[in-house]
């Protein structure tokens, strides 16, 4: 018996070949993605995250100086600071000193609270206020001078914030309150040096 291969009698289609992208093409595609990406780039560093480099001593020993942290900046759109964040200040315009950078602190006071330093510590409408993130036995005075009392009562987005150097610090004791709108974000992680990488 015959075995007839039909397969000969029946023309093969051509496989179509794709087109081809023209050099022109993949150049405005490739110049496309990467303009996109620079976009995706800026927006995240405007408006959800950008570097920062510790400059001074005033938050030691918590950050020291050119240590690198990540500034988050959406927290502030959906609730309000807390006490204890550290949190970058944009130092244009504030107090008399001309600043070349903004300054990183932490919160302390809150908006309608009434802070009160002194003796060497700090009360909030009356409490003595725990600060387990300062060194033992660390004081804090206004003006560094030790029999100086200051009393200030935060209106509505206001904020008290001093660095953690209570001792070396330009903070809310010598330039007063901090509104909202000069808080730039929160500082959320350092990333340099390498070995204190972590979370703050």
């Amino acid at each position: 018996m015959d075995i007839v291969n039909n397969e000969q009698d029946i023309p093969k289609k051509k496989k179509k070949k794709p087109p081809q992208k023209s050099r022109l093409r993949s150049l405005v595609e490739f110049l496309l993605n990467i303009g996109i990406g620079l976009l995706i780039g800026v927006l995240l560093v405007v408006f959800v995250i950008q570097k920062s480099e510790v400059d001074g001593m005033s938050m030691s020993p918590t950050l020291l100086n050119e240590d690198v942290v990540l500034v988050e900046k959406v927290t502030k759109f959906f609730r309000d600071m807390r006490r204890g964040e550290i949190v970058v200040i944009e130092s244009e315009g504030l107090g008399t000193r001309k600043l070349e950078f903004d300054i990183i602190k932490r919160v302390i006071g809150l908006p309608g609270e009434t802070i009160k330093i002194s003796g060497g510590q700090v009360f909030i409408n009356g409490e003595l206020l725990v600060e387990d993130y300062l060194p033992e036995g660390t004081q804090t005075f206004v003006l560094r001078a030790v029999n100086s009392e200051l009393e200030v009562t935060m209106g509505v987005n206001e904020y008290f914030c001093m660095g953690d150097n209570r001792s070396n610090s330009y903070d809310s004791r010598d330039v007063g309150v901090i509104t909202e709108d000069r808080i730039l974000g929160r500082a959320c992680m350092r990333i340099q040096p390498f070995s204190s990488f972590g979370f703050i």
